[in-house]
């Protein structure tokens, strides 16, 4: 592309006359950016034999241009770790041929076929093609071709693909936002960003789809798909050792199917939902023709409008087959027929056990000609017919927890007693990352039923008091533990409830949960719903102990809403809860904090913040003492709104990151119900990620800010670390402006690290020289406003940045037309000295020659710099041909003097090593005189 832009360049300003400086050069790349980004962008990067190719407009792996260099400047490309980290907007469309069909294409946003690779998306890569009459079109947006592995693949953007119809009879078409061909392999794929499939009504998608092997999948984003026959992630073939969902899976009928292929283990912590299409119903979890899932252990929620979790088969040697199934969370069915767990048609499930609730409006169970071979439930069945399992063959259900028949409300305990006089029982209650069972001593506690059971239709709440409900497993209709008084905790235990499953009484309560999974409101009510006085509850991670005398921390799960009620409240969220619901302050003048919880679970830093996903109201007053990213959106893709607020205050050790939607106005979560508040700083941070926001912008932060909120227009401090007041972006400032507005500038020189100055003050620290030339490239980008277009977050994405700019003005072609221009003169001034031959006395001696050169040089040209403490020398190699004729005439004047001409042109040609090129001609005509003094020979 660099070259495209260069030979533009060229063409324009010789039209007019014009010097070609690196300013032009710049401000041409950066001013055609929105041009750029409407173009059809394309990467295919492949092996050939232990080299990485790239190339922008192959079909397959022997047409095409390829080439060892990047194509594309923004991204990064490290050969020695094979790490490719894209940067830019990625739009293939129709850029593959589909069989027999010229007219028709698929199309491609990348497409992987090297082994080693580690892929990083930071921005948005997508597929596009359009189905016509007849036939049937593919879209990628990543695609992995067969029998290569890649080590890492990991999406922090964006990653989608779209298949679109023309004309009143329109053709078939799928959208695959990551599609894995049979024989590849991907060890680590991690999601934190967006991945979809087509959201077409006409086509389907899927939003991952492996046929290949996955060692780990992990979702900590969204994973979605759109409206017609379409899955989150579809697994048709080979084996996906660990998926874990931490994030939220979508798809328009199915979000997560495995189809012929096996997953190991599958664990939810997050939300899978799916609902119904045209004639396909919506179900979270299925298992058909030949797939296989080992171990499934459900947290989270399962949401569903057909099922919860369906297995099912096609015959007798084709089944469908879950070994083992543990809910401990939440499997929410609504719909006509809708069943929480279900099998039927030559599928089966080995192992069920049931610690949470599950609802299924038809049944909560349904064995329909098909087997569950062991069913336990020590939690909640609910269904809205009289009928909670359906079971054909009468094979054995143990029932330790309760019965809800939704039409009469009647609850009904089980029919299992534990022997001893403890009632302690041993339980599975996870897998490890082999697949191993994980097991637990706990207590199982059912709400006594009024009116007995079978008949009664609602349950006494067990009162917490002084009693001591560790490890326990807690059954109720509504309100199943009650809260009252001060000193309560509870850790390692489940609750469950069809309604509410912790209800503060009357007079108001403190409660602390430690490791505990709540699963209530299914009725529509909240989960956790406080008194009309005040409350106080502490959510945070708690220790767990296994039959095997080991210990783990447990993160507390909330599958639900929370409300606080009236009077003046408290909510404490420690780093590790995840709340898979919308928080609520209620009346009174309530507090919310995020802290540091004093068990941590052990996982990244990054995954030990805390990621608000659902909207937060009426908390007048909320206090940051932890990571906390507030999103721009819901899992839903609505807008993320936190209203209510009169006080925000950040901590010494709080970090308040504030997403922005450059898209959508600059808004954010604050941006309205809360004008009448203040934000402030007791030495936290407050961080705006900008997310393509412009330089210059303003953005109004709907809140005023406090004094403590303070940026670059505080003089007094040099260094960015002591701000209250930043970007996540390390080349990016935030200046107060007003009482409630910001102002987004870019840095005033480019930054070196993000912990100093803007710049170099010791010559030592770097080369002054290098650096402002470097620093001058980004002052046009800043012009332009370019800025915006990269993603410097860490001290590594500075690198990143600074190589690119160095590739712009160390690997520029025309700082080699000067180096050219002087070896074509010196191939002449050559030919004249070392010529040999003498002319005769008062006569003319007439000759001439082809000259050419042809070989690499290095680092032999006008302009090379050094960017010593980003990025190390720059070396750019070159192939350099130089090809051309000459003719000379020289004439002896005396035995001692001789004079002549020389008159020659050449054909100058360069090829960079970053995929540049430089080529010209070079026309020569000089003079020169000849002086014998004994041996001695003087040319001048």
């Amino acid at each position: 592309m660099i070259e495209k832009i260069m030979k533009a360049v060229k063409s324009s300003n010789k039209k007019r006359g014009r010097n070609i400086t690196m300013g032009a050069v710049v401000g041409f790349l950066l001013s055609c950016t929105v041009l750029m980004g409407a173009e059809d962008n394309y990467l295919y990067i492949k092996e050939e034999g232990e080299t990485i190719k790239f190339s922008t407009d192959a079909n397959n792996g022997t047409d095409g241009e390829w080439n060892k260099k990047n194509p594309y400047e923004k991204n990064n490309w490290d050969a020695d770790t094979r790490t490719y980290v894209n940067n830019i907007i990625i739009s293939g469309k129709e850029n593959d041929d589909y069989p027999n069909k010229p007219e028709v294409k698929n199309g491609y946003g990348i497409k992987l076929e090297a082994n080693g690779l580690n892929f990083i998306n930071n921005n948005k890569i997508s597929g596009n093609a359009t189905t016509i009459s007849g036939s049937s079109i593919k879209s990628y947006g990543i695609y992995v071709n067969s029998n290569i592995t890649i080590e890492n693949l990991k999406n922090i953007g964006i990653i989608s693909s779209e298949v679109s119809s023309v004309g009143e009879m329109s053709g078939s078409g799928s959208g695959y936002g990551i599609y894995i061909n049979s024989g590849a392999t991907i060890k680590n794929l991690e999601n934190m960003g967006h991945i979809a499939g087509s959201t077409n009504s006409t086509c389907s998608g899927v939003g991952i789809y492996a046929e290949g092997v996955i060692e780990n999948l992990i979702n900590a984003g969204i994973i979605r798909t759109g409206t017609k026959g379409n899955q989150g992630i579809y697994i048709s073939s080979g084996t996906t050792k660990r998926l874990e969902n931490m994030g939220n899976i979508t798809g328009a009928n199915m979000g997560i199917l495995i189809r012929g292929g096996t997953i190991e283990n599958l664990r939810n912590t997050g939300s899978i939902s799916a609902f119904s299409n045209l004639n396909e119903i919506g179900k979270a979890i299925t298992v058909t023709v030949n797939g296989t899932i080992k171990n499934v252990e459900n947290t989270g929620t399962l949401i569903s409008d057909g099922s919860g979790v369906y297995v099912t088969g096609q015959n007798s040697s084709v089944v469908g087959t879950l070994e083992k199934l543990l809910n401990q969370g939440k499997i929410d069915v609504k719909g006509e027929y809708g069943g929480g767990v279900e099998v039927e048609w030559y599928g089966k499930i080995n192992d069920f056990s049931n610690t949470g609730v599950i609802y299924g409006e038809f049944y909560a169970v349904s064995m329909n000609g098909a087997p569950i071979n062991s069913t336990n439930n020590y939690g909640i069945f609910v269904a809205l017919r009289d009928k909670i399992i359906k079971n054909d063959r009468n094979l054995p259900v143990k029932n330790y927890g309760l019965y809800i028949a939704g039409t009469t409300g009647v609850v009904t305990k089980g029919d299992q007693t534990i022997e001893g006089t403890d009632e302690k029982v041993i339980l599975t209650t996870g897998y490890d990352d082999s697949g191993n069972e994980l097991k637990r001593e706990m207590v199982i506690k059912n709400a006594v039923i009024t009116d007995d059971s079978g008949t009664g239709t609602t349950t006494e709440s067990i009162e917490l008091g002084t009693n001591n409900y560790n490890n326990h497993i807690l059954n109720g209709k509504n309100d199943t533990l009650k809260v009252s008084g001060t000193g309560n905790e509870v850790e390692g235990s489940i609750i469950n409830a069809y309604g509410s499953a912790v209800k503060f009484d009357t007079d108001g309560g403190e409660l602390i949960l430690s490791g505990i999974i709540v699963n209530g409101g299914i009725d529509g009510s909240a989960a956790i719903s406080g008194s009309d006085e005040a409350d106080t509850l502490i959510l945070q991670s708690g220790e767990i102990k296994y039959t095997d005398g080991t210990i783990n921390t447990q993160n507390t799960i909330v599958n639900g809403n929370i409300n606080m009620g009236a009077k003046a409240d408290n909510l404490t969220i420690s780093n590790g809860t995840i709340v898979n619901g919308i928080l609520d302050g209620g009346t009174g003048d309530d507090t919310l904090n995020f802290k540091i919880s004093s068990v941590a679970k052990s996982n990244s830093a990054k995954s030990q913040g805390i990621n608000i996903m659902y909207s937060i109201s009426n908390f007048e007053n909320i206090n940051i003492n932890t990571n906390v990213t507030l999103f721009e959106k819901t899992i839903k893709n609505e807008d993320l709104e936190i209203t209510g607020v009169e006080n925000i205050t950040i901590g010494k050790d709080g970090i308040l990151t504030l997403r922005i939607d450059g898209t959508n106005n600059n808004k954010h979560a604050l941006s309205t119900g809360n004008s009448g508040g203040t934000i402030d700083s007791n030495g936290g941070k407050l961080l705006l990620a900008l997310n393509g926001v412009s330089d210059g912008s303003i953005i109004n932060i709907g809140m005023n800010l406090g004094d403590g909120i303070y940026g670059v227009e505080n003089k007094d401090i040099e260094y960015r670390d002591l701000f209250t007041l930043e970007t996540t972006s390390l080349l990016h400032s935030l200046e107060k402006t007003s009482s409630n507005e910001l102002k987004v500038t870019t840095k005033s020189d480019l930054p070196l690290s993000p912990d100093g100055p803007d710049t170099p003050d010791k010559p030592e620290t770097l080369d002054k020289v290098r650096y402002e030339k470097l620093n001058k490239i980004y002052q046009s980008m800043r012009v332009v406003d370019g800025i915006k277009e990269f993603n410097v977050e860490t001290q590594g994405n500075l690198s990143v940045f600074t190589e690119y700019l160095n590739d712009i003005y160390a690997g520029n072609p025309y700082s080699y037309s000067s180096e050219l221009s002087r070896k074509s003169m010196g191939m002449f001034r050559d030919i004249v000295t070392e010529n040999s031959f003498k002319p005769e006395l008062n006569k003319w001696m007439i000759y001439g020659g082809l000259t050419h050169v042809d070989g690499g040089t290095k680092d032999t040209y006008y302009g090379k710099g050094y960017y010593t403490y980003d990025i190390g020398s720059s070396d750019i190699e070159t192939d350099t041909k130089i090809t051309g004729a000459y003719m000379l005439g020289e004439y002896g004047i005396s035995d001692t003097l001789t004079s002549g001409i020389v008159i020659g042109g050449n054909k100058l040609k360069s090829d960079l090593s970053n995929g540049s090129k430089v080529d010209g001609d070079a026309l020569y005509m000089g003079a020169y005189v000849k002086k014998y003094v004994g041996n001695l020979k003087v040319t001048g």
